[in-house]
């Protein structure tokens, strides 16, 4: 895997977050070791640049449940019940605030605590079921990351889609800097990248795992502790 980054700012937090989401999609299979990936962890949106199956806006959403996903034509909300997403959302979040032209190219990823339940989806006014734990609508796509299961086959890109995912991504990279710093960064995008190889990925893979076992045996302990 290719990956790209911003030099962050006093922000390693953001990055080593965006670096575990990237591990998590890479262990479900959503990226794999073909897969580019830009993150700059100076932009306060959860959101990150991906070339795998499709170039794609990841938009990453933190749920304590499944819940509701709703899509309209310029904005992503998630409730915790159907009803909530276009009463009182829990996250709602305008696409003029995402790296993105269109929110044909976002895709939302749901990271939820329910071990069980899917993620609901709403494309407008209409309740779709999703597949395998994804969603392709004709507008932004949603991944249920616990339910989610990659679709087997060669990945073949057309070169219109890689083009995009470059340009995209590097707008990406280079938010919030002026024109001079710009052109340098472009003209050197290189010196930014670093090749993630399989064992790396599968470390970080590891490491991810490994932290959500060690909090879920500490909150057995403390729940079979307070009965």
């Amino acid at each position: 895997m290719r990956l790209y980054m911003s030099s962050p700012q006093g922000t390693s937090m953001n990055l080593a977050r965006n670096m575990e989401r990237v591990a998590r999609l890479y262990g479900k299979g959503f990226l794999d070791d073909a897969s580019t990936v830009w993150i700059n962890s100076d932009v306060r949106a959860p959101a990150f640049w991906t070339l795998a199956a499709r170039p794609s806006c990841v938009l990453w959403v933190s749920a304590p449940s499944s819940g509701t996903v709703r899509l309209t034509k310029d904005r992503i909300r998630w409730a915790a019940t159907y009803n909530d997403t276009s009463k009182a959302p829990a996250i709602d979040v305008s696409v003029s605030t995402l790296p993105v032209d269109s929110i044909k190219h976002v895709t939302v990823v749901v990271e939820h605590g329910h071990p069980t339940e899917p993620v609901q989806v709403i494309d407008g006014t209409d309740s779709v079921k999703m597949v395998d734990g994804f969603y392709q609508g004709h507008e932004a796509a949603v991944l249920d990351l616990n339910n989610f299961v990659p679709t087997e086959g060669e990945r073949t890109l057309p070169t219109y889609a890689t083009s995009l995912a470059f340009v995209h991504g590097t707008n990406l990279l280079t938010t919030g800097m002026g024109k001079k710093m710009v052109t340098e960064f472009e003209e050197n995008i290189e010196r930014h990248g670093i090749d993630l190889s399989p064992i790396m990925l599968n470390q970080l893979v590891e490491a991810a795992e490994t932290f959500n076992v060690t909090a879920r045996l500490l909150t057995e302990q403390i729940s079979s502790q307070s009965t």
